[in-house]
Parts: structure tokens; sequence; C-alpha cells
């Protein structure tokens, strides 16, 4: 089992089947996490911490399952995942499907020269709702706009939670392990969408607008880890008594940008609007404009709060990255680029479709944008 953005032992599709086969030929799951370089350098502060912290705590998680150790390997993993499989002997090799460009990249090489030996690269579930490429239209094309897309969203069967399976992992063999200086920290994902859904839920609409206000979830880093399965957090929805119509509604968000970029990868660095492509951002003189905005020190309160929450604790709430957004490439006209860039260096909860399509979003040159001339209040 590659473990990448699924790092959870329960409600994981990927890791049962994984299980699933090794039973049936009376062999183990070799639970394997690769740092691959070109990912992990980019890692930095609350970030780093956060993952490292995700990674140690699945550990635990698979020593109480018996012998096991999650093995933590460094490298490239187009090379590395290969010639692992080829010295255990493996035929298998599960995953969680990663549709990233980077991710679906990395996958086809992966599965091309598994199969040059004999293996396969098996590709169970994925890290959405409904996978990218599921929801189209009639005619198989997809959608470019939220609304109708969201109400097609809302119609489809959504299958049920993995019921847990038990998993024989292979024993502890004493190599590769954490990084030094990393631990699970105090943080219980479980217990946090429970209090979210019980204490929150409710007053989510009128509050998730209210910077000032613990009304979101935060679990938005623990969907992009993988900690958390965005179909638990909907049958435990449906399960309750209050109606999360609006909380859902932002997951379809979640859903329709990495759709987007599935269908149009090149837009996590280029204009979905390609009339944008000539839009004269300012070049000359922005150094300390940017400068001002990136640490908070604009003189707009409101701005400068929520970049300085960004820095303080790797998370803005999802209004104050509107605003910070819309100043940067309204108020300043500097390429939303820029600031993507600034905001996949600090954010933990950093994904690149929600990060570069949210940006364009604000900025006017994506699918589904706001008119150009629509400028948040700063």
């Amino acid at each position: 089992m590659w473990f990448r953005r699924d790092l959870r032992l329960n409600d994981n599709p990927a890791l049962g089947a994984a299980a699933f086969a090794a039973a049936a030929v009376g062999a183990r799951v070799v639970p394997l996490f690769v740092l691959d370089p070109a990912l992990t350098s980019a890692l930095t502060g609350f970030r780093r911490d956060y993952f490292f912290a995700t990674l140690a705590a699945l550990d635990q998680q698979i020593q109480t399952e018996g012998e096991g150790r999650l093995l933590i390997k460094e490298g490239n993993p187009k090379e590395l995942v290969v010639q692992f499989a080829s010295d255990l002997g493996a035929t298998q090799v599960f995953v969680t499907g990663d549709y990233s460009p980077f991710g679906a990249s990395r996958d086809r090489v992966v599965a091309a020269r598994l199969e040059a030996t004999g293996r396969q690269l098996q590709v169970v579930d994925s890290p959405y709702l409904h996978a990218p490429g599921a929801i189209t239209k009639v005619g198989g094309q997809p959608y470019s706009i939220f609304t109708p897309y969201y109400r097609k969203w809302l119609a489809r069967p959504v299958p049920g939670v993995e019921s847990s399976v038990a998993i024989r992992f292979a024993a502890d063999d004493g190599k590769s392990r954490m990084p030094a200086g990393f631990a699970t920290d105090s943080r219980n994902v479980a217990t946090q969408l429970q209090d979210f859904l019980v204490a929150g839920l409710s007053e989510y609409g009128a509050r998730r607008n209210r910077p000032d206000l613990a009304g979101t979830s935060r679990l938005s880093a623990a969907l992009h880890f993988g900690e958390l399965h965005p179909r638990t957090v909907w049958a435990q929805i449906q399960e309750g008594t209050t109606s999360g119509a609006d909380f859902l509604r932002q997951l379809c968000w979640r859903d329709f940008y990495a759709d987007v970029m599935f269908h149009r990868p090149e837009s996590a660095w280029a204009n979905v609007d390609r009339r944008f492509d000539a839009f004269p951002w300012r070049t000359e003189g922005t150094t300390d404009d940017f400068d001002a905005w990136s640490r908070g020190q604009t003189g707009f309160p409101f701005v400068d709060a929520g970049m300085r929450q960004l820095l303080d604790t790797g998370w803005m709430h999802n209004r104050s990255r509107m605003v910070t957004a819309s100043f940067l490439t309204k108020d300043l006209q500097i390429d939303w680029r820029r600031g993507a860039h600034w905001f996949l260096q600090h954010l933990t909860d950093a994904d690149v479709a929600n990060n570069s399509l949210g940006w364009q979003w604000t900025a006017g040159t994506g699918t589904d944008a706001a008119p150009f001339f629509r400028v948040f209040n700063p």
C-alpha cells in the first residue's frame, strides 16, 4: 500500500482492497510512504510540522494493528516504488487516485514501469466525494460553471463509508523511519469533526463568512492530507438532524476545482479565461507593495489581519482569503500567480486546485469567475 494523500486506516478503500488481495494469497500488506524531494522540498513551517505529525499518527495507528510500522523511504517514486515492489516480490501496488497534474503524470510513469516488470498499479477511490471526471454534462463534456455541477453532484449517489477490515501488516523490519524531531500532536480529527457537527453545523451558514468568529470546521488540512475523507463527513451529516447544505456546498467547491484542473491541468498557473493573458498587470515598482501585502503591513487592518493570521498560524479564514486576494489583484493590480505562490508556501492546507482556481475566481480570470470589476471592500 503506497500511501499519499490518504493518511488514515479507517474508510480507506485502497487499503481495504490491498488487505483483501493480500489475504487471498496468504500475504501481508507493506505500508509505504515515499518522501519525494520534488514535493517535500517545498514543505516549510506549519505545513511541514502538520504533515510529519500526520505521518507519525499513521505510523502509530499501524502499530496498534500488530507488528507493522509505516515504512518511509526518500527518493523519486517513479524509480523507488518500482524497485521496492521488485525487491519484495510484490505483484500489486495499491494507491488512492491522485488527480493533480503532478500526481497524475507521476502515476502514469509508475504504472507503465510496474507493468513492464509484470506488476500492476491498482488505483482505488479518490480523495474526493466524486472523483474528477465522474460528473459530466449529458454529452460527456465537463462543467465549467459551478451551479449546474453542484446540482448534479448533489444528485449523484455517494458510496457508503468503507467498513473496517482486519489488516495483516508486514512485520517491522527496523529500517526506514520518521525523520527525527517529529511526533504526533494532540489533535484528534474525529473529535474535531464531531465537535463541529454538534456545535457548529447548525450555525455554519450564518457564521461562515465572519472571520472574527470560530464558525468554520477547520478541517481543510485534514481533508487535504487524507486524515479524513469527505465521504465520512457526508455520511455523518446525513445521519444528523441538522441540515448541512451550506457546508456540503463548500465540499462541492473542493470537488469542482479538482474536476476543472483534471480537465485543464494548465489552469494551475495559466489563466482559465485566456483573454487575461494580455492583461496589463503591474510589473514595475511592485516589490514594496507585494512585500507589504505578504507581511500584513498594507495599512488596511482587515487585509493585514488576514495576512498576519496566515504567517502566525498557517491558516486563514476563507473570507479573509478572498479579501486579501482581491486586494492584491484589484487594488494593487499584481498578478494573481504571485499571491497564489505565497499562499502555497504558507498555508497548511495548501492544495493546488483549490488555491489556484480560488485565486482565479477572485481575480476574475477563472471559470465561473466573479467579473474583474467586482472588488471586495478591504
